[in-house]
């Protein structure tokens, strides 16, 4: 069964809760309703934070249609500050299938751990009704090597769980490359252990092969964004989110440089003077312009004069 299954009964549709939901908004307040649903069963118990704007971005609607949807009908429930909201009824489906899912593992490893344990006992057959088969060779190996790789997976995990990173590593200074950045948009945030933070970020480092230098970009670019802000609060996130997140930032980064490049350039004509090979056109002066032009020549003149004579008194 799918991790991300939950029951839906075929009938809901007729819920006195959801006809009235149906009355006031139709079928796209039936379908935000079962989307809001698909949110909770992602979230952790549950429960989802009672951040409209971000809700609506993710479903491509209005946020007045999810606060309507949310508050006005009956169909979620509030935590006790008000922050987050849930679903009474699908808890309570969860908690069943949760339940039953548990006992199911468990039922499991009692199999396994029982089929591990005794030795296998073939059943009599026509020819030997004594028959018992003795665990192969290969069942004992099996048996060795399962044994080993847990062996080793333990050891890693206590390796893991151990290490501590300086705070000059570049797993740490990560770590706190991004705390400072989360604080910064929040700085209500409840601090978090940079040493498991520092863990998460070496695993995108090594099992990832994210550059660091790559990494502290990413985590600029997600912190500077109104909707990825509120969403990457964790290297965990960041880690899931990295591939979409560099895809938004490469289209961004594209639409700019077209905006900033790809705009034609102004053409202006040059006026005819500057064009090569010109040549000024000479017309012949009239009687008018020449005793203009001279009685401008003698103005000029006689001012020389009357300065030179002022310098000489």
């Amino acid at each position: 069964m799918s991790t991300s299954y939950f029951s839906h009964d075929s009938n809901a549709r007729n819920d006195e809760k959801l006809i009235r939901l149906r009355m006031k908004h139709g079928a796209a307040g039936y379908g935000v309703f079962f989307m809001l649903l698909e949110r909770l069963r992602d979230e952790a118990n549950y429960t989802s934070i009672k951040d409209y704007n971000v809700i609506a971005f993710d479903l491509r609607v209005d946020a007045s249609l999810i606060k309507d949807v949310v508050e006005n009908f009956g169909l979620f429930a509030f935590t006790d500050d008000g922050k987050c909201f849930y679903s009474e009824s699908f808890n309570a489906r969860m908690s069943l299938m949760d339940a039953a899912k548990n006992k199911r593992a468990a039922a499991g490893k009692k199999g396994a751990a029982k089929r591990w344990g005794n030795d296998a006992i073939a059943k009599p057959s026509e020819n030997n009704s004594n028959a018992i088969a003795k665990p192969s060779e290969s069942d004992g190996n099996k048996t060795n090597k399962t044994k080993l790789n847990k062996n080793k997976t333990n050891t890693t995990r206590q390796k893991s769980a151990s290490r501590t990173f300086a705070e000059d590593s570049e797993e740490y200074k990560s770590a706190l490359h991004l705390w400072g950045r989360i604080e910064t948009n929040n700085p209500d945030a409840k601090a978090p252990d940079l040493q498991k933070w520092a863990d998460e970020l070496r695993l995108m480092h090594e099992r990832d092969e994210r550059p660091w230098d790559k990494i502290g970009r990413m985590i600029d670019w997600c912190q500077d964004d109104d909707f990825w802000q509120a969403n990457i609060l964790s290297p965990v996130k960041l880690r899931k989110q990295y591939d979409q997140m560099a895809a938004k930032a490469n289209a961004n980064a594209k639409q700019v440089k077209q905006q900033s490049y790809g705009r034609p350039r102004r053409q202006e004509d040059n006026p005819a003077w500057m064009q090569p090979g010109y040549t000024p056109e000479s017309k012949p002066a009239t009687p008018e312009a020449k005793a203009s032009i001279n009685a401008g020549l003698d103005q000029l003149k006689a001012m020389r004069e009357a300065k030179a004579n002022a310098s000489t008194d």
